[in-house]
């Protein structure tokens, strides 16, 4: 699955920014690009692809480059839930059986 995620802040200042996930592990977890600019879109990446069944969690940290804004670093939390097995139901067919 594809998000897009656009990097703002309150105020009128200008300002770059970077991006990381973490932990540096959650290879399912991608964004790029990794930085930008203020107002600029940020896609993310969320690849369950040959995962174990369970329950994953990381964050993004997105840290804005200036000491100018108070709460520069901000994390956005992502849970992830890959299920073990898919069950799937096969209804028998209908009409005549020839034996």
């Amino acid at each position: 699955r594809t998000f897009s995620v656009q990097v703002d802040a309150t105020g009128s200042d200008t300002f770059n920014w970077t991006a990381s996930v973490l932990p540096g592990d959650a290879a399912w977890l991608t964004v790029d690009p990794a930085s930008g600019s203020r107002g600029q879109q940020m896609t993310v990446v969320i690849d369950p692809k040959a995962m174990a069944g369970g329950i994953y969690e990381a964050r993004i940290q997105i840290v804005a480059e200036t000491s100018e804004i108070e709460d520069r670093k901000q994390n956005v939390p992502v849970t992830l839930h890959v299920l073990g097995q898919m069950h799937t139901t096969f209804f028998p067919a209908v009409g005549n059986v020839v034996p």
